[in-house]
């Protein structure tokens, strides 16, 4: 059996939105990241996207830009992350082992 581990995260701060790929939350990530540019003044926020979150972390940036009316700019950067599995064995006699794997990131600083 393959467990994946969550990915490991620096320190974020309140400016740091994490998208997934649930679209459920499109709409209060969008909420979040107009109320923190207009509301409470942060000079920049920055939308961060994993693997198959990477379209809609896009998605979202470009809807805040939409929403703004335009007023704001993108920086984007993208990276690649290490990520690691546990892969537990069907019997008990085997141990745990780890393997790791890449995955594609991007950051979009507003």
């Amino acid at each position: 059996m393959l467990k994946k581990r969550k990915p490991i995260r620096p320190s974020t701060s309140r400016a740091d939105i994490y998208v997934t790929r649930e679209r459920r939350r499109f709409s209060s990530h969008l909420r979040r990241a107009r109320k923190l540019l207009f509301e409470r003044n942060y000079p920049f926020i920055t939308i961060h996207g994993l693997g198959a979150a990477i379209q809609h972390a896009i998605s979202l940036a470009n809807a805040v830009k939409a929403s703004l009316g335009g007023q704001v700019t993108m920086e984007v950067s993208t990276d690649t992350v290490t990520l690691f599995d546990d892969i537990i064995p069907k019997n008990d006699t085997d141990d745990i082992s780890t393997q790791m794997r890449q995955n594609s990131a991007i950051h979009i600083q507003m």
